[in-house]
């Protein structure tokens, strides 16, 4: 295959995570559409479990021999958390976007997010994010959060960032260590939750991009087939 091009400073990390019957029926569209992107210095880094490797389509299968998809196998599946968790413990010296399987973003999309970034290199930008409801001092129930999309905003404490939207993390902000994993293991799927809670500890203010629903998406792949084995289902 092709020698990967190398990783500079300037480099922006693209990872996700897949399992099971996504993996095989929308995973690889979804990379060829993140290659297709037009921010150019990006590396695509997809971590998937030893189980799920060996599930790769052959059309995935091409993008990782041609050098465009780094593969990082690991022994222990974190769930949601895979998504982010090894590809920020190896790439600390890069901004990190993550981005779901099942979804196809627009095609200016990084460059949006950079655009931000460059403005706010201290901040977390997101691209769908909700606002913290509170009532007489008490956070509501998230349920109640949906209501209240953030639209654009300034960098702030008071919003909750949902990964299917695609985020950047400055370089090394959420200090990812194996100090973690007990905490991770045990909120297994609650991964969006998780990182607001250590967004919070580490004070990173999030900086919500995208005016309305309606930007976030090209395309949301996901069907009754794909959704019945989505990681959100055990939060219902």
């Amino acid at each position: 295959g092709f020698i990967m091009k190398e990783i500079t400073p300037d480099t922006v990390i693209v990872s996700l995570t897949s399992h099971s019957i996504r993996l095989e029926s929308v995973g690889g569209t979804t990379i060829f559409s993140i290659i297709n992107n037009t921010y150019a210095n990006k590396h695509i880094v997809l971590t998937l479990s030893k189980e799920d490797a060996a599930r790769i389509p052959d059309d995935l299968r091409l993008l990782i021999r041609a050098g465009l998809v780094e593969l990082i196998i690991v022994d222990e599946d974190l769930g949601p958390h895979t998504k982010y968790y090894y590809a920020m413990s190896k790439y600390r010296a890069n901004p990190i976007i993550t981005v779901d399987d099942d979804v196809i973003y627009p095609e200016n999309m990084f460059e949006t997010m950079l655009h931000f970034y460059k403005k706010y290199p201290n901040c977390i930008i997101a691209r769908r994010s909700f606002s913290i409801c509170v009532s007489n001092g008490h956070i509501l129930p998230y349920h109640t959060w949906l209501n209240h999309f953030s639209g654009k905003t300034e960098p702030t404490h008071k919003i909750f960032a949902t990964g299917i939207g695609g985020i950047l993390y400055p370089p090394d902000c959420l200090k990812v260590s194996e100090t973690y994993l007990p905490e991770i293991r045990t909120v297994k799927f609650d991964d969006d939750f998780f990182l607001k809670a250590i967004e919070m500890r580490n004070n990173l203010k999030i900086v919500n991009i995208c005016n309305t629903q309606g930007e976030l998406y090209k395309c949301n792949l996901c069907d009754s087939h794909t959704q019945s084995i989505a990681r959100w289902n055990a939060n219902r």
